[in-house]
Parts: structure tokens; C-alpha cells; sequence
């Protein structure tokens, strides 16, 4: 018998509750690896314990040839995937395992399981895959619960804040509202209250929409969003306005994905945009929206303006929950475009910012469809 061989299988069956399921697939590569000669005997016992490995692996193993044929598969990946499996192109597979792309390497199966992907080929001189297959269901579930929990705990913290957001337009309204009452009231004072009614509403209104936005993850909905196809949504959506100008980078006028909600996504360029229209210089306004990859696999939205800039005292106040300078902001719109970048695995920040300008981005990962 290999001695060898044997302490090394023994070493990693002892010390198994301390690997990854990846290390596992590592150290069954290097077992299949080319080999001095052994006996029939020790290669036969080698081949079963390694197999015992394999079928004890919590995580799924499917074995590709160079033809994309699945050789090989563990109960885990039988479990995942469902049968058969053996024999079967891995392309047949897919298309009948798998729902959905969830994020990233994260895929989701005919039965709602989250599942982490990656492969490593077989090695030198053998041609195909390994393909390692995690079911990180419960891990993402917990991720998002852990997001929403931080979120409301962030809410309620600004209780006292909503309180009073909430409050000032209700008391403006019910004021203007004794007023209708009034039996010597002219029609155009009725209207012209009516309508100071209405805008208060619809301030409540918004600021109701904007608190939901921001306790939620917003993300019920994800769909594979083409770049160039939300690059237009951009521009049909933006007032007819000379000042702005849009551009996208070539490369990114083809077959480049974004993984998420195409309606939050949306609303976040614009909310953006329509803070640099109002504070660009009134003389010459000049707003750009720009779609540009400047770090491989990521996309960025840069929204640049003519305006005087942000004071650097409160530079770092303006993505916080409620925190606003304008007399009738409610102090969320930022904080809610933080809120969709980050569910989005992305992030949003501001780039630069002088008296000749300021420029925000928001980058978000591609996703290869």
C-alpha cells in the first residue's frame, strides 16, 4: 500500500470539518492528477476513498469532460440539480436546472435554491471541468434580512425626525383646509387654498414613497437590464431640456448587462439629474449624464453639473436618512439612491465637487448574460 497516499487522505478526513468545500475539490484535483505507477490494488483503494470524499461533500461536484459532457456528479449535485445528470450535456442541464440569474456567480434552480457557482479545470492533460456547486440559499436570505434589519434600525432611530417630516405638511394642510370653510371665501382664494392642499399632499405623499424605498431592499424584482437599453430609459425620461447633454461609451453599446430592478435603477440616475437641473448655473446651465466602464466589469453613471459645488461641511452629511438643504426636501432622495446602488451590489459617491461643478457616480457591477 502507498503510504503516502494514505496519510495524506487520512490527514484530510481528520481535518475536514476545517476545509471549504473548494479546498476539498482542490485536494480531489491532486489526487487525480498524474501518478508514478501504483499497484492495481492501491489504485483501486486510492479511487474509493476519494469517491467516499466526493460523496461526503456537503457541496455539489459535477465532473465535464472537454466536450461538456458531465462525467461525473456527487449526491449533493443530484440533489441540487435533480436527475439525471450523468452523461447529460451540462448545457441541457442548465437550461433545465436552472430558473435565473440571481447575482453575480448566483443562480437560481427550478426549486427556489440559491446557487453559488465556480469551476476549475481538471488539470494538465485533461481536458474539462470541475464544476464546485453551493447552495447559499439561507447565507443570502440572511445577508438581505441583516440589510433590511440595519435599515429599519436606522429608521428607527430617526423616529423623532419622521415625526415632524410627517407632521408639517399634514398641519399646513389641515390649516388651509379651515380656511375652505369660510362662507365669504372668493372662488379664487377657494383654489388657490385647494391647491396649497393638494401640494402638501403630495410632499406627504413623496415622502411616504421615499421612506418605503429606503426600508426596503427594493429588489423583488431583478432582471437582466441591457446598459445601453436603460442608458435610452434615461433619456425618455429627462424633461426636453438644451442644457443636458448624455453620451454612452462604445463598449458598452452591445451585449453589457446589469443585474437588478430596471425601475429603482431608473429613478436613481434621474433623481440625480434632476438635483444637478436645479442647482446649475442659471446663465449658462450645463448638466451631462454619462455611461462609461472605467474598471473592468464595472459600469459607471456619471452625472456632472456647472453649479457652485458642495460645501465641503456638509459633503459628507448629504447621503445620510433626512439630512437636506432645500426648504422643501425631504431629506431622502440621496439617501434612497445610497440605499438602490448598494442593493445593487454598487455604490454611489460624489467624484469631485468645486465652485465649477459637481460630479456624482454611481457604479454597479456587469453581468455577463
Amino acid at each position: 500500500m502507498n503510504t503516502t497516499i494514505v496519510r495524506k487522505e487520512k490527514s484530510i478526513t481528520q481535518n475536514k470539518e476545517h476545509f471549504s468545500s473548494q479546498q476539498y475539490v482542490n485536494n480531489l484535483i491532486n489526487f487525480s492528477s498524474p501518478k508514478p505507477k501504483q499497484s492495481t490494488a492501491n489504485s483501486s483503494l486510492t479511487e474509493n476513498r476519494l469517491k467516499t470524499l466526493l460523496n461526503a461533500l456537503p457541496a455539489g461536484v459535477v465532473v465535464v469532460d472537454g466536450h461538456g459532457i458531465v462525467n461525473e456528479c456527487n449526491p449533493a449535485a443530484i440533489a441540487l440539480l435533480g436527475e439525471p445528470l450523468l452523461g447529460e450535456s451540462w448545457r441541457e442541464v442548465i437550461s433545465q436546472s436552472f430558473r435565473s440569474v440571481h447575482s453575480g456567480q448566483d443562480v437560481i434552480t427550478v426549486n427556489n435554491r440559491i446557487v453559488n457557482i465556480s469551476t476549475c479545470p481538471l488539470g494538465e492533460g485533461f481536458p474539462g471541468q470541475i464544476i464546485l456547486l453551493q447552495d447559499v440559499t439561507n447565507d443570502r436570505q440572511m445577508q438581505l434580512q441583516l440589510e433590511q434589519h440595519k435599515r429599519l434600525a436606522t429608521m428607527g432611530q430617526m423616529a423623532a425626525q419622521l415625526a415632524h417630516q410627517i407632521r408639517t405638511p399634514i398641519a399646513s394642510a389641515l390649516l388651509y383646509a379651515s380656511h375652505l370653510k369660510k362662507s365669504n371665501l372668493s372662488e379664487v382664494h377657494r383654489i388657490k387654498f385647494a391647491d396649497k392642499i393638494l401640494n402638501r399632499i403630495q410632499n406627504l405623499e413623496k415622502l411616504i414613497k421615499d421612506m418605503l424605498l429606503f426600508s426596503k431592499n427594493g429588489m423583488e424584482q431583478v432582471d437582466q437590464i441591457k446598459v445601453i437599453e436603460l442608458f435610452e430609459m434615461v433619456k425618455q425620461e429627462l424633461p426636453v431640456n438644451e442644457a443636458i447633454t448624455s453620451n454612452i461609451h462604445e463598449k458598452l453599446q452591445g451585449d453589457k448587462y446589469i443585474l437588478g430592478n430596471s425601475h429603482l435603477l431608473l429613478s436613481s440616475i434621474c433623481n440625480l439629474i434632476d438635483n444637478a437641473l436645479q442647482v446649475t448655473n442659471i446663465n449658462h446651465p450645463e448638466v451631462n449624464f454619462e455611461v462609461i466602464s472605467k474598471i473592468r466589469g464595472m459600469v459607471d453613471f456619471i452625472i456632472r453639473d456647472n453649479g457652485s459645488g458642495i460645501d465641503n461641511a456638509i459633503k459628507n452629511k448629504i447621503f445620510d436618512p433626512f439630512f437636506t438643504t432645500k426648504d422643501s426636501g425631504t431629506g431622502l432622495g440621496l439617501a434612497v439612491v445610497k440605499a438602490i446602488a448598494q442593493a445593487h451590489e454598487g455604490n454611489v459617491w460624489i467624484d469631485k465637487t468645486s465652485e465649477e461643478g459637481t460630479t456624482f457616480v454611481i457604479r454597479l457591477p456587469l453581468h455577463t448574460s
